[in-house]
């Protein structure tokens, strides 16, 4: 059987919820009116604790899906696991860039504002800024680029068809858990 990295996203997140929605149905299904058919709480538990194995199992084989697929961004080569977790961090990094310009927008730009924020009252020195807004604008565009081009890669990268054994199909039909 052949799989990508976007399946197997998809079917952790299918999981997931099932997770979510069998935890909300625990709790109702320890209660029961007279000649009510509903599930059980065991047979409840037994459904989330069968999603949790497959989310577990799939998390498994999406840590061995990014560490076998690599791409090339900016002349260096990336394991998928790799390019995953610096996604995270250029987005920070805009947004570190972008909240340090509209700090000066807000505060220190203003030729009359006294930022409080920035001045030591007991020398009564003023902070002054290191980088415009505009350059601080400038960086945050550089590092939206850059992780434009990541998540571009990382998307590409994900599309990648892997085989897998026939056995694990059963995650990737994205039924409900049955007990067992």
């Amino acid at each position: 059987m052949k799989i990508t990295g976007i399946q197997i996203r998809e079917a952790v997140k299918h999981w997931t919820a099932q997770k979510l929605l069998l935890s909300k149905v625990f709790v109702d299904s320890g209660f029961s009116f007279p000649n009510e058919n509903k599930q059980t709480p065991e047979e409840v538990a037994a459904q989330f604790e069968q999603a949790s194995r497959c989310v577990a199992e799939l998390e498994s084989l999406q840590q061995a899906y990014n560490g076998a697929h690599s791409f090339v961004l900016e002349g260096r080569m990336l394991t998928l696991s790799e390019g995953v977790k610096l996604m995270a961090a250029y987005a920070q990094l805009v947004n570190m860039w972008t909240s340090y310009a509209q700090r000066g927008l807000l505060d220190i730009e203003r030729p009359y504002n006294t930022s409080e924020g920035l001045r030591r009252a007991a020398t009564d020195v003023v902070a002054v800024r290191r980088r415009t807004t505009e350059e601080a604008n400038q960086m945050a565009a550089v590092y939206s680029k850059k992780a434009s081009r990541l998540r571009n890669a990382v998307a590409v990268a994900n599309t990648s068809a892997w085989d897998i054994s026939d056995e694990k199909l059963p995650l990737f039909t994205c039924v409900t858990a049955e007990a067992g």
